[in-house]
């Protein structure tokens, strides 16, 4: 009888992977921040463009085009099969302070696409994914400011790969290889200081690893 049920019902549907690959808008929102708000688009391949919006004066918003590494596109896909079609999305619980709006949009490669835009979440790898895509911005808005101080103020670069030194070593900057052309111009500069070039060339090596 199982067998007979069995050919009738067809094969199993195999439970989605994160081999199986996917394509995430996301969207973050928060008035107050240098960075107010940022938008990453990923496809499936990793090929990703990231937009955001700057709110001190004087600088223009950025658009950058970069392949997510393989590492960082297991990770969000793990954490976003993980998170179950993206419920439960919204925080059931009342009068928490606004911490900035963030939208997924997620399509797993042969799936549905899924929907979820919440302030904060009890879904654990649902927030992990955003944060790490934090993390992702934080490493593209410091590539932006390491072009722009290697054009116009050498010496302002010291304290910002210190910065950005720190802020990879602590887990708060991700996806390093994504400004690698702007690092490896730092390496290739003879004309900054050594500590800089230093910090650059660790930073390219931590790079290379993800």
């Amino acid at each position: 009888m199982s067998i007979v049920l069995a050919s009738l019902l067809g094969p199993p549907i195999p439970a989605q992977s994160a081999a199986d690959g996917f394509s995430l808008t996301s969207t973050y929102d928060r008035e107050g921040l240098p960075v107010p708000n940022w938008k990453f688009q990923i496809l499936p391949s990793g090929a990703t463009d990231y937009t955001s919006h700057h709110a001190t004066a004087g600088l223009g918003d950025s658009s950058i085009h970069f392949q997510m590494s393989r590492t960082g596109m297991t990770r969000l896909g793990k954490l976003l099969v993980d998170a179950h079609g993206l419920v439960p999305c919204e925080t059931k619980t009342k009068n928490l302070a606004r911490m900035g709006d963030k939208t997924f949009v997620y399509t797993p490669v042969g799936g549905a696409e899924v929907r979820c835009t919440f302030n904060y979440t009890d879904n654990k790898p649902l927030s992990q994914a955003g944060e790490y895509l934090s993390q992702v911005s934080v490493t593209l808005e410091e590539g932006v400011t390491i072009d722009r101080l290697h054009r116009y103020d050498r010496l302002g670069l010291d304290p910002l790969m210190t910065r950005l030194a720190a802020a990879a070593k602590d887990g708060k900057a991700a996806e390093l290889g994504a400004i690698r052309t702007s690092l490896e111009a730092l390496v290739a500069d003879d004309a900054i200081l050594e500590r800089v070039r230093e910090k650059a060339a660790k930073l390219l090596t931590t790079a290379n690893l993800q």
